[in-house]
């Protein structure tokens, strides 16, 4: 007797959840705007504007709703590339090659590799020996696939307005289909997409408690000097109010100066601030590695943002570790992050440094995001700062990290504080 094919309410109910946000955004937004503009018109005092008319705001609102579909799984894609780099390259593996089942090893088919919709469709296990596959991997096309929507709808839905700097006014809309693409804005996505994924790789990469491949971060150096020489644009923000005379008559150097030196103040704060740790530090063999992957990550920041950045994401990296410590005070280690280090080692000090990493990705995001908004702040890092706002905030980031270390070692058991 033939075996009833049960449905599968997973995906069912995500495609359901996508229509009801597709038509809610396209038919629903515009629909309600129509209703409310007459009330605020009356209560309004600016000028009275003839309103878009219903049927062009529908198609305009379907374009955009597409096109983030587009960018979401453009990341996804990427995402689901990421996954490949996580896992193979700490191991010397080549990354070219089919994927495959990480239990049976069998061959995963095309169909069954699209990014997040394939893990929901298969209820999370491998389609030939049914063992569950790791939620992480859809979790990270996600995470991808978020990253390119929220920087496109910044950088490209809005013309940059994030950005300390004048792109235009040019948007993504339906212009875009008579050939006007805004190609300096198209570069700034790209670059800052790259920038988030590889910090969200190497952050992956330092929770599985391996070290950064060394490819991997001359691979991310090249990127990112080569794209400034060729598209100075991606720099919003010089390193010096006045470019050197000598560097002027150079183009390409205009903003690549900036780039290297963002690299070498990111170097030396990534050396510092992993220095400056105190308690929940590896071990005598580990830490050189925890040195470095801290120097190449502050390091890549200040390549792709510039130096004024590093000193803001460092900020709000110190920050976030003392919210962190304050809200985790006296609670288990292995309870802290719900799981102890997949490769083995102390639950103590691996999984605690790992979360560093993963505060840098998202101090790098906010600062994208809030660049403008910092920028224009002359208590904190960036062009229009002063000298002791930077002093200021470099002896701010020190203190919260050494206070963050001094909450971590009071709650830790006194047979388990380090020599």
């Amino acid at each position: 007797m033939r075996r009833r094919r049960r449905p599968n309410w997973p995906i069912i109910l995500v495609c359901l959840g996508l229509l009801a946000l597709f038509c809610g955004y396209v038919f629903g937004l515009p629909l309600v705007l129509s209703h409310a503009s007459p009330v605020w018109r009356e209560t309004s005092s600016l000028p009275h504007v003839d309103p878009t008319p219903i049927i062009q705001q529908m198609r305009f609102r379907s374009f955009e709703f597409l096109v983030a579909a587009w960018f979401f799984m453009f990341g996804a894609s990427i995402g689901s590339f990421l996954n490949v780099v996580i896992y193979r390259s700490p191991q010397g593996l080549s990354l070219l090659g089919s994927s495959r089942c990480p239990f049976c090893r069998s061959k995963i088919r095309s169909y069954h590799n699209i990014p997040v919709f394939a893990w929901i469709a298969l209820r999370g296990r491998c389609r030939d020996c049914r063992l569950p596959i790791s939620s992480r991997y859809p979790v990270i096309e996600f995470a991808t696939g978020l990253i390119f929507v929220v920087l496109a709808i910044f950088e490209l839905f809005l013309a940059g307005e994030n950005l300390p700097a004048d792109y235009g006014d040019l948007r993504l809309n339906i212009t875009w289909l008579m050939g006007r693409v805004p190609l300096d804005l198209v570069a700034v996505f790209l670059y800052h997409a790259t920038l988030l994924s590889i910090l969200l790789s190497w952050a992956m990469i330092k929770f599985d408690g391996h070290v950064l491949p060394r490819f991997y971060m001359f691979l991310a150096l090249a990127v990112g000097l080569a794209v400034p020489a060729v598209n100075g644009s991606v720099q919003p923000v010089s390193w010096v109010s006045t470019v050197p005379a000598w560097i002027a008559e150079y183009g390409w150097m205009v903003r690549l100066d900036t780039s290297v030196v963002g690299l070498a103040v990111g170097l030396v704060t990534g050396l510092a601030f992993s220095s400056i740790r105190v308690v929940n530090k590896p071990s005598p063999t580990q830490r050189p590695g925890y040195v470095r992957d801290a120097m190449a990550m502050f390091g890549i920041v200040g390549l792709y943002l510039g130096w004024q950045a590093v000193l803001s994401v460092v900020g709000i990296v110190a920050c976030a570790r003392l919210l962190s410590a304050l809200g985790t005070a006296g609670k288990p280690e292995t309870g802290r992050f719900g799981a102890k280090p997949p490769f083995g080692g102390d639950s103590k000090s691996a999984i605690p440094s790992s979360i560093v990493f993963i505060y840098l990705l998202l101090a790098a995001a906010a600062q994208i995001l809030l660049w403008d908004q910092l920028a224009q702040a002359t208590w904190w890092p960036g062009p229009n700062c002063s000298a002791l706002a930077v002093a200021v905030v470099a002896a701010m980031a020190a203190l919260l990290t050494l206070a963050a270390d001094g909450i971590e070692r009071l709650s830790l058991p006194s047979g388990d504080i380090p020599e």
